[in-house]
């Protein structure tokens, strides 16, 4: 809206003031004026119409940082359709992959599962936006002053692999551990890392985490054309296994960065060719060796 962006030019600090008169809003900005006056409905663009059996949840900050988190984890890939979502369990488990990672985050318990559209995840950071309304045909996303409707994606309601998730976590859970570290430490690491490469393409921002056996230093780094970045963290004790990973930049640190701000460590497990195993308490991850 042009007399909106002109505030950026203008010099006034006022305050944008809004008022409904005579069925028509008025928009004042200082000495600036605009009204607009109420248009009758277009086509396509009906009211929202939320059936009485609809599920109503209210959102924590926690749990709108977790989905977020998730969704960094799961695919919006058409080949795999049951995985396009972030997938709630009425047990309160916030689940996600994209086959390669899966992503297991416990919350508070909910009255029905909920496979989230993963485009509603992407307006969880917009003010006001801490309420769902759930139906098995649509997911509406209620903020102050309006609201966001997305279809259910349906091969996610009744394929997504929700069950071999959790027996596949349950496994990892026996995987030997190799080694621990604060997750505070590895995501201000990570962070800064995400500052040198902001102008690196996506698929390139790649950080490969090495640790030698016996050794009690762990390696973070990358490379981008001619320039090597990389540092050090100090394990409290020795690795028992030699590491060695290769992971996406902007698929992990959303998740550290999360569990960082929860003042908890990770402890990292694996055995022989087996993924690795990230424990959070709050949040799991099992991720490939490498991935792509």
């Amino acid at each position: 809206m042009p007399f909106i962006q002109a505030a950026k030019t203008i010099k006034s600090v006022k305050d944008f003031e809004f008022e409904e008169v005579d069925k028509q809003l008025m928009i004042t900005h200082g000495r600036r004026k605009i009204t607009f006056t109420d248009l009758p409905p277009v086509t396509g663009y009906g009211k929202i119409e939320i059936p009485d059996d609809a599920v109503e949840i209210n959102l924590t900050e926690e749990q709108r940082a977790l989905m977020r988190c998730a969704e960094s984890c799961a695919t919006s890939d058409p080949i795999t359709p049951h995985l396009n979502c972030v997938y709630i369990t009425e047990d309160g488990l916030v689940l996600a992959s994209n086959q390669l990672v899966i992503f297991h985050g416990t919350t508070r318990k909910f009255k029905n599962a909920i496979p989230m559209p993963l485009y509603l995840l992407s307006m969880l950071e917009l003010e006001g936006a801490n309420k769902l309304v759930f139906t098995e045909k649509f997911v509406v996303l209620k903020m102050d002053r309006g609201e966001i409707l997305q279809t259910v994606p349906q091969q996610a309601l009744k394929g997504f692999p929700s069950k071999k998730i959790g027996k596949r976590i349950t496994e990892s859970e026996s995987f030997q551990k190799l080694f621990t570290v604060q997750a505070v430490k590895i995501a201000e690491v990570l962070q800064r890392f995400s500052v040198y490469m902001a102008s690196v393409r996506r698929q390139d921002r790649v950080v490969k985490v090495v640790a030698k056996k016996n050794d009690n230093v762990l390696t973070i780094s990358s490379s981008v054309a001619q320039v090597k970045l990389q540092e050090t963290l100090k394990l409290k004790h020795p690795v028992k296994v030699a590491v060695k990973a290769e992971w996406p930049l902007d698929l992990i640190l959303p998740v550290l960065t999360f569990l960082g701000t929860q003042d908890t460590d990770l402890i990292i497990s694996a055995d022989e060719d087996s993924p690795y195993f990230v424990d959070g308490g709050a949040v799991k991850l099992v991720l490939a060796r490498k991935v792509p």
